[in-house]
């Protein structure tokens, strides 16, 4: 166990020095580790996978604050796994409901010709009013829900800040809401049975 913490430690020092290859290899030693530690605060698999994902940024971001002498870096980097954790749960974050919402308004709910009839409109609707989101919101939700990317793998993705992306996710779901609620239901061509 101390020969693992040690190459830990030895894996966080060259990522303090901005070595992407150690970030890689830190991520996958200490991956399923952490993973543990956000799945017992956050109690679903796929947030604490986010969270991992979040918290690896922050490491990334912060590694030279780590200091060995005060404790071994998976101990630092599980601190922060946890406390990321801990926010998720404490703001009620449930990132599977947008993806939830989302997913009702395009499935059909039914074997019916009418709800046939209806979904199609509803998803023609959804489609006109993404083409008509400015191109940084379509992008982002392009990415995140079409490409099924993390909103970590997102921000890598655009080389911008996660917070920002998260921001333009958000605006662009409020803004794509308020379209699809705006548009009355033969604006989108399909005439009502």
């Amino acid at each position: 166990m101390e020969a693992a913490s040690a190459a830990v430690d030895w894996l966080m020092s060259r990522v303090a020095r901005g070595d992407t290859q150690a970030l890689e290899e830190l991520y996958g030693a200490t991956r399923a580790r952490l993973l543990a530690v956000s799945l017992r605060t956050v109690g679903r698999h796929a947030l604490a996978e986010e969270a991992v994902q979040d918290a690896f940024i922050k490491i990334w971001t912060h590694a030279t604050r780590y200091r060995p002498e005060h404790g071994p870096a998976l101990a630092w980097m599980s601190t922060i796994v946890r406390n990321h954790s801990l926010d998720i749960v404490r703001r009620g974050r449930d990132l599977s409901d947008v993806d939830d919402r989302l997913a009702g308004r395009l499935l059909d709910p039914g074997p019916s010709p009418e709800s046939a009839t209806e979904a199609a409109r509803d998803a023609r609707r959804i489609c006109d009013c993404i083409r008509s989101l400015d191109p940084l919101h379509r992008q982002v939700l392009t990415l995140a829900y079409a490409h099924e990317m993390s909103h970590a793998q997102v921000a890598c993705h655009l080389g911008k800040p996660l917070g920002t992306v998260k921001g333009h996710i958000r605006r662009g779901i409020f803004l794509l809401r308020e379209c699809v609620a705006a548009r009355p239901q033969a604006e989108s061509g399909v005439e009502a049975p």
